[in-house]
């Protein structure tokens, strides 16, 4: 508008003087119009000025300063601003930029789904191939694989997040195969269709003497096979089903309210994008009500919290999938036994390979965790997808 009225006026200026040498002589006339040419020069050269420096504002404007995020912890998330000299980067050039400041490979390969963000790691990225003899930066040093993991996807996460306006970030490898991060506690486990969800929530569920521990298996309403149902993986993340078997909700647990003691007496569900779903409490290990003491009332099915993949200390592994259990050497290829589960309400009972007893059995002690003996197991997660059935060992 100011560059408009500055036209208008010289214009109307033009008009004017044009008006007045009309009615002169020739010398005044030419005089006239050599001073209205000068005027009028120099309105152009203002309002061209002008037009560049709004210009090179608006350049500038349109180049923000990206930021990198480095997230060592929840207290300490470190900015970088890169300066961004043309168009917005995209999340891949984003994680290479991390590449550049760390010094780790961030080589990712990002896809856009309506929900968020798929990010696939590489294989020759730092957080699947591992550090091996690589001199770290001395500002992004780590003296241990777990934190320098931990740091690379929360870092990430956070950078895509803050600077793509996304939500929601899916992480998969090699191709789009589930994350499996070495060297790292069992909740390092990442399915391809659950949401990146930080490194403080996966810790905060890790340890399997904490309470979530105790949700664990398949919840039925009123104990029915045929009605709604809740599956809990006791780390802390749910599957809620209506009566039918379709999906009704996806999503989280948080504990809240405990007593001075530091039992938890409820849990909250929310949906991956932080929607309330319901919330419940236990009356007894194998009874939860969800909302008030009237509320509905759900039975934990007698074999699901048994089902899924265990570790011995000595890093062992006890797959327990149906009626069915193996066990299988460290890679978690090699079988070294199997045989078939009896259940009872106290215990899951190993049976020898022909059916008869003496495997061995396991069971749940006060902490909800699964005892061989005297011997805690630790939860990894679900049951193995291996097709060969032929022992190795």
């Amino acid at each position: 508008m100011k560059k408009a009225r500055i036209i208008l006026t010289m214009s109307m200026a033009m008009c004017l003087l044009t008006a007045c040498g009309g009615t002169s002589g020739s010398g005044t006339e030419t005089t006239t119009t050599a001073a209205s040419e000068t005027t009028v020069s120099a309105a152009v050269s203002e309002t061209v000025t002008e037009s560049s420096e709004t210009t090179t504002q608006t350049e500038a404007e349109n180049a923000q300063a990206e930021v990198l995020y480095a997230v060592f912890a929840a207290d300490d998330v470190r900015e970088y601003p890169v300066e961004n000299t043309g168009a917005k980067k995209t999340a891949e050039e984003l994680a290479a930029a991390l590449t550049e400041l760390t010094g780790l490979d961030f080589t990712v390969t990002v896809t856009t789904v309506d929900e968020g963000l798929v990010v696939d790691w590489s294989a020759d990225s730092t957080l699947v191939a591992g550090l091996d003899d690589r001199e770290q930066k001395e500002e992004f040093h780590f003296f241990d694989n777990v934190s320098l993991n931990w740091f690379m996807m929360d870092s990430l996460c956070h950078t895509l997040t803050e600077n793509l306006g996304v939500e929601i970030v899916y992480y998969t490898m090699d191709g789009g195969e589930e994350l499996v991060v070495k060297e790292m506690p069992s909740s390092a486990v990442f399915p391809v269709d659950v949401p990146y969800l930080g490194s403080d929530f996966y810790m905060a569920h890790d340890n399997e003497n904490s309470e979530f521990a105790r949700t664990r298996g398949l919840w039925r309403l009123d104990g029915a096979t045929d009605t709604a149902s809740i599956e809990m993986d006791g780390l802390g993340e749910f599957i809620m089903y209506y009566a039918s078997g379709a999906v009704e909700a996806t999503g989280y647990i948080e504990c809240v309210d405990e007593y001075e003691d530091g039992s938890v007496i409820m849990y909250n569900l929310y949906t991956y994008e932080g929607e309330f779903v319901t919330g419940f409490s236990f009356d007894s290990d194998t009874q939860i009500h969800i909302g008030n003491d009237d509320g509905m009332v759900y039975k934990r099915d007698t074999q699901s919290a048994y089902q899924g993949l265990w570790v011995y200390p000595e890093g062992v592994y006890l797959e327990i999938s149906g009626d069915t259990w193996k066990l299988y050497a460290e890679d978690k290829t090699t079988k070294l036994d199997e045989g078939p589960v009896q259940y009872e309400d106290d215990a899951a009972y190993l049976m020898n390979a022909d059916g008869s007893s003496g495997g061995g059995k396991v069971h749940f002690d006060e902490n909800f965790s699964l005892v061989d003996g005297e011997i805690v197991l630790t939860y990894m997660g679900e049951a193995l997808d291996n097709n060969d059935d032929t022992p190795k060992g």
